[in-house]
């Protein structure tokens, strides 16, 4: 996969998307390696040049929580037998019995070394014996990895330039390299932690494991990609803007306008993604704007919405009528002409600033 990294958005996507792919790939039956390490400390250097905001914050304590726990060693009991073998191909098929935590029954194709073809070779199959290993110790992200093709070609590159095929050290087999790669950042598993200057309360409340921030990661691409399943027409009827940001820092604005009270607490991020930027899924529902005035506390802070809309959006509200229609089907709020002339005053120019910032 190649896109070229402009942002720190572009660079969690990738990551984003590289997850995905190492979730999928026992499914998939292969997978070749990403630096995941190198990523994360790239990551890095650009927050060191920009400042983090509480969206960054929170996503990457969370990347932090995910990698510690793909690099942390899974212990298992398992027996297993072989099916069958083919010859020609050169794969072994397996039953497999793994008891614990995840306790479930498998049947595995797995490439077999040259070493044990003569083993294969050899059997009567299928086995009618299950064979038990004592504990099944291997790093979390290599466990994931059970029965693929592995390709770590780009990491072999990465990390040994030097050598080639004539080289003494050709016959290293880079799969085992690998795990070891992997084996060793388990054992040194604080570097995830240092990496990034995260408090540990943060990366406490952030904690997740892998599987559970790819449930949440799906939730959300599959509202970016319009899963509501709407259909064209309804979408074209409904009132959007059309701002050019990301989902990630969308979902960091509307939290941060909720927690200051400028939104509702039930403004879902699918409502506020789409009637903000015009894309994923659309909907009737509207965002509601709650924020009261610091002067006159017991109306609504509508000078603080026209200029959230003008500062955000980058157009200014006119008094033209397709112009306050449309803000009244996103916010449900109509604006009079006073109002919209008189943004100059509004109270919360420097909170909105800083939201929109990111300070």
């Amino acid at each position: 996969m190649t896109r070229e990294i402009k942002t720190i958005d572009d660079l969690f996507n990738r990551i984003d998307d590289e997850l995905i792919i190492l979730s999928e790939a026992h499914q998939n039956g292969r997978y070749e390696w990403y630096d995941f390490v190198a990523a994360l400390r790239l990551l890095n250097d650009r927050l060191k040049n920009e400042s983090y905001n509480e969206y960054r914050t929170r996503k990457v304590s969370k990347l932090v929580n995910v990698f510690n726990d793909l690099c942390h060693t899974v212990v298992q009991s398992f027996s297993c037998r072989t099916l069958s073998y083919d010859k020609e191909r050169k794969i072994a098929t397996t039953e497999w019995h793994v008891l614990g935590k995840e306790s479930r029954t498998e049947i595995i194709e797995q490439t077999v070394i040259s070493d044990l073809e003569e083993h294969y070779e050899s059997l009567s199959l299928p086995e009618t014996e299950f064979h038990s290993g004592d504990r099944l110790q291997v790093v979390k992200i290599q466990y994931l990895l059970r029965g693929c093709n592995e390709d770590s070609s780009q990491l072999e590159s990465i990390y040994y330039p030097r050598l080639h095929k004539n080289d003494a050290l050709s016959e290293i087999s880079w799969g085992s390299w690998a795990v070891k790669h992997f084996y060793l950042l388990d054992k040194q598993r604080d570097d995830f932690n240092t990496i990034f200057n995260i408090d540990s309360n943060v990366l406490y409340k952030n904690r997740m494991t892998f599987e559970e921030y790819i449930t949440e990661l799906t939730a959300e691409r599959n509202i970016l990609s319009g899963s509501a399943k709407t259909s064209l027409k309804h979408k074209s009827n409904t009132s959007h803007f059309s701002v050019n940001k990301s989902y990630d820092e969308m979902q960091r604005i509307l939290t941060a306008l909720q927690q200051q009270g400028f939104i509702s607490a039930d403004t879902d991020i699918g409502t506020f993604y789409y009637r903000m930027t015009g894309q994923g899924g659309s909907t009737d529902e509207k965002i509601k704007w709650i924020k009261n005035g610091k002067k006159r506390k017991d109306s609504i802070s509508k000078r603080g919405l026209v200029y959230f809309i003008e500062i955000f959006t980058g157009d200014s509200v006119s008094k033209a009528r397709n112009c306050t229609d449309k803000i009244e089907n996103i916010f449900g709020l109509s604006l009079s002409s006073s109002t919209i002339n008189s943004t100059a005053d509004c109270e919360y120019k420097v909170e909105l600033d800083r939201i929109l910032k990111g300070t």
